[in-house]
């Protein structure tokens, strides 16, 4: 307790790193007495060079913490806080941690989280990971959702989305995925002899595939055609695991899957108004989207767990 006290009127370091291909980031801020001081903004093309940006940073300062967003695909939730349950939903209790918010857990392969940790080991060490799966939970405990109604929450950052279902506070399903990994070209599928996307007869997938088409016309006549492409490429996949999850939560009896009233995506990305059209068209949800950063989330759940 003392030394929280005396932690208030010292200089603090609070770092946040999110590692993405030659798009590293790191938003950093000094707080003293709960006062944000100077905020560091920086970008770099690899993650050694961040991290030596970081271990510059840190030498001025006596306390300094640092937290980091976890992509790994090998992370989850299942809506049970018993953990000799998780077995039921598929998943190894052994080879993951977890942990637990409300009646559900949120779990990460042990080796992926031990791969983030080995980043830092020259480096200072790592205080916290963050996963989407928290960062979605946060905001929508943030967002008050309705208890009356079973709500699907969405957080979609670049690739990364992390999809809960909830009633009010309880936690009904919950899924994660990257965007990045899954095709866009139907050809390219039949080609290697994959599968079409399950229960294609119940949404229109091949509807999907032909708005992309019928964008890329569009799309060509602007300065950031790639960018464009890239962008739109990636909301329709979020669509495909979106739907499928939705499916998941409906026709697996584990779930129980009551009708889903509300639709509510928490966005850092600029979703397209076709997507949202498109979305409200195959599950008769309006979605409802709110702009959210992720470095900025990630430094107020820094300061709210670390007490600063």
């Amino acid at each position: 307790m003392f030394f929280f006290s005396l932690r208030k009127y010292m200089t603090q370091l609070f770092a946040c790193i999110i590692f993405e291909g030659k798009n590293n980031t790191l938003r950093a801020h000094t707080i003293k007495n709960k006062k944000i001081i100077q905020t560091y903004d920086k970008s770099f093309e690899s993650k050694e060079m961040l991290l030596e940006y970081l271990k510059d940073l840190s030498k001025d300062f006596q306390l300094y913490y640092v937290s980091v967003f976890f992509d790994a695909t090998a992370q989850g939730l299942v809506p049970t806080s018993n953990p000799k349950e998780l077995d039921k939903f598929g998943v190894n209790a052994k080879n993951v941690q977890c942990i637990s918010i409300e009646n559900a857990q949120i779990y990460a392969a042990k080796n992926s989280l031990e791969e983030f940790k080995k980043l830092f080991s020259e480096y200072g060490g790592l205080d916290l990971i963050y996963s989407p799966l928290i960062l979605l939970y946060y905001h929508a405990r943030l967002a008050k959702l309705d208890p009356s109604k079973i709500t699907l929450c969405i957080y979609r950052h670049v690739s990364c989305v992390a999809l809960m279902i909830c009633r009010g506070k309880e936690i009904l399903f919950g899924n994660f995925f990257d965007i990045a990994e899954e095709k866009t070209n139907t050809e390219e599928d039949e080609e290697e002899g994959e599968e079409s996307p399950q229960n294609e007869e119940d949404f229109d997938f091949q509807g999907l595939e032909k708005m992309l088409n019928e964008k890329l016309d569009d799309l060509k006549e602007s300065s950031g055609y790639q960018a464009n492409l890239t962008d739109f490429a990636n909301d329709m996949n979020m669509c495909r695991y979106v739907f499928s999850s939705i499916q998941e939560y409906y026709n697996n009896p584990i779930y129980n899957g009551n009708f889903i009233d509300d639709l509510l995506i928490f966005d850092t990305e600029n979703i397209s108004e076709a997507i949202l059209d498109y979305i409200e068209g195959e599950i008769f949800l309006k979605p409802r989207v709110i702009k959210v950063d992720t470095l900025d989330t990630m430094g107020e759940l820094m300061k709210k767990e670390l007490k600063a």
